[in-house]
């Protein structure tokens, strides 16, 4: 609902903050990370304190997520950007 409100998506000119969202192609968003610069990311792998917060190429990101159907990465920018 907040990213709905409050966010836009955006296709290009990806920029620091942006929210990286991986999904299914029909929208089923199940790991979000924060876009850093030049194709890295912010992101936790995992709820607990035994994994820690963690820079990440986002391809490696969504190949750490095997799904049985394509892993689409969509980008999210605050409607106050």
């Amino acid at each position: 609902r907040t990213i709905a409100s409050e966010y836009h998506r955006v296709a290009d000119d990806i920029a620091f903050g942006d929210l990286v969202i991986l999904c299914s192609p029909q929208g089923e968003v199940f790991h979000s990370a924060i876009h850093i610069a030049d194709g890295v990311a912010f992101t936790k792998q995992g709820p607990t304190m035994s994994r820690p917060w963690m820079f990440m190429k986002i391809e490696q990101l969504r190949d750490f997520y095997p799904r049985r159907h394509p892993v689409e990465v969509r980008y999210y920018r605050r409607n106050d950007r």
